[in-house]
């Protein structure tokens, strides 16, 4: 017995939301999805997806050293929302600890285990809230024009790396190779 509702994926499968199950979970729909989420509610003055975010955290952490793991989990990061969609920060803070965060913990967790990857210790998660952060600044002064008034860390004139002209095609291509390709390397060394 399943609990909760399905939603039909791009590659046919029922993904149960409440009651996520690790042979539900697919690059293909992820990448998918996410390339096509566009970040900031589509307030952007170009179209931005999370995919090319989440391609964006990654780089940050590489070019910072990290090792691959936390690499991973930067890519990783906003999986759930390939399966729930992009809730704004001002929502999630409104929300507090509430039934979404829940179900998006479960979906990660989720995710982790259909990838046979560990759950990230406090300190990576953090390191990758951190470059989420940071790209999020980043990505603000870039793509929206009313950001006078929000608390965007410093950014020191870092250049992103991946743009929003970044095709949905290409952006889902890239991701999903990226993914792939750091499993594929951390497969190579015990986890």
């Amino acid at each position: 017995m399943r609990y909760g509702d399905w939603i039909g994926t791009y590659t046919g499968k029922h993904f149960y939301i409440i009651d996520p199950r690790p042979e539900e979970v697919c690059i293909e729909d992820i990448a998918h999805a996410l390339s096509q989420i566009c970040r900031f509610n589509g307030h952007s003055v170009e179209t931005y997806s999370v995919a090319v975010h989440c391609l964006n955290v990654e780089k940050y952490l590489s070019q910072r050293g990290y090792d691959k793991l936390i690499r991973l989990y930067g890519l990783l990061h906003d999986a759930p929302e390939a399966y729930i969609g992009d809730i704004t920060r001002p929502l999630k803070k409104c929300l507090g600890g509430s039934a979404i965060e829940k179900i998006e913990s479960r979906i990660m967790d989720t995710i982790y285990a259909h990838f046979k990857i560990p759950k990230p210790k406090d300190d990576m998660v953090k390191v990758v809230k951190d470059a989420d952060d940071y790209v999020l600044a980043c990505e603000a002064k870039r793509y929206m024009i009313n950001t006078g008034e929000w608390n965007l860390l410093p950014t020191e004139g870092y250049v992103l790396a991946f743009s929003g002209n970044l095709t949905k095609e290409r952006a889902e291509a890239f991701y999903t190779y990226r993914v792939l390709t750091l499993l594929e390397e951390l497969n190579e060394v015990k986890l």
